[in-house]
């Protein structure tokens, strides 16, 4: 219910003791049991009177359960299960109807004494849990192996077409020279038709 960071020890005010008691035996945890309303209304105003007396077991069973000024409470343990009880209601107020108190009531354990405990404001920038983080850099490593995955398929499908359109051997029916044919070949006409004759050499024709 309390930790060192959220709780520190003071003193309220009379008034605000009061007014908080107000608030939690008219809450729903305390509505449907007068005894713990009685037991805690008997604490705290044994902590107002005396906020560093000792309350003891005999005490309260006398005072709020009309058991004997004497009796024996190893038989009879009435007071201790209505104060674990107590513990249970005022946990349960604070931690949801009383979640905006600015002070908190305490029963500390191996005692009867009631205590008062202000709450400290929580701090507003706290870390983002550890599951948080890690589906980040889940996601981070995720992107990171697929960002170069995407460039190369980009970079792929904007590359241009290395073959030509329309052209080419292919598409013209057209034969490319042979190694050992002469690029200065001329056509020739004779009976069989045109057919290609090697030619010499340009330097060589007016010889």
């Amino acid at each position: 219910m309390k930790t060192e960071s959220s709780l520190s020890s003071a003193t309220p005010e009379p008034a605000e003791i009061l007014a908080l008691v107000d608030r939690v035996v008219a809450s729903r945890p305390f509505r449907k049991s007068q005894r713990l309303k009685e037991l805690l209304a008997y604490l705290v105003r044994r902590n107002m009177e005396s906020p560093l007396g000792e309350v003891h077991e005999q005490e309260i069973g006398s005072a709020v359960f009309s058991r004997p000024a004497e009796y024996d409470t190893s038989s009879d343990n009435i007071v201790r299960v209505n104060i674990y009880e107590l513990r249970k209601r005022l946990s349960k107020y604070f931690a949801g109807e009383g979640a905006r108190e600015a002070w908190v009531i305490d029963l500390p354990k191996g005692g009867y004494s009631a205590s008062f405990i202000r709450r400290q404001p929580e701090s507003e920038s706290a870390p983002p849990a550890p599951e948080y983080i890690g589906k980040h850099r889940l996601w981070i490593g995720a992107l990171a192996v697929a960002a170069p995955l995407v460039g190369c398929m980009v970079l792929t499908l904007a590359e241009p077409c290395s073959a030509p359109i329309g052209g080419g051997p292919e598409s013209t029916g057209a034969a490319e020279p042979s190694l050992g044919q002469d690029a200065h070949t001329e056509p020739q006409h004779g009976r069989g038709g045109s057919r290609l004759q090697p030619q010499p050499p340009a330097g060589l024709r007016t010889l």
